[in-house]
């Protein structure tokens, strides 16, 4: 909603348009459902692999391999830091939202 608002006000004030309003509600409602189902470091993870292929579109289109290597070795940092914090603690890390409530758990329990 706060989208709408700012696009309109942008639009009346500097006659500027928001075109990327509709161009991104799909992509931010999904953001926002893995948000509210598994917690804030997943849809960080997702929001940064989205960046990533959309912003490296144009290098696959292009023949060179070194640079398309490289945007793949970049999309796995996540993963890379997964591993390397398994090698660390010599053991399975879980990389996870261990105290995250979802927020209909908190209406349930506030009552």
């Amino acid at each position: 909603m706060c989208r709408v608002v700012l696009c309109v006000s942008c639009r009346l004030v500097c006659g500027v348009v928001c075109d990327r309003l509709v161009e991104l509600i799909i992509p931010s409602l999904m953001f926002g459902g893995v948000y509210l189902q598994y917690g804030l470091v997943p849809s960080i993870v997702l929001h940064f692999v989205f960046d990533v292929v959309w912003f490296a579109l144009p290098l696959f289109a292009s023949p060179s391999r070194f640079d398309q290597g490289l945007v793949i070795l970049c999309a796995l940092a996540p993963l890379w830091l997964v591993l390397a914090k398994r090698f660390i603690l010599k053991r399975p890390a879980h990389v996870s939202n261990v105290r995250y409530i979802p927020p209909h758990h908190l209406l349930l329990t506030s009552r």
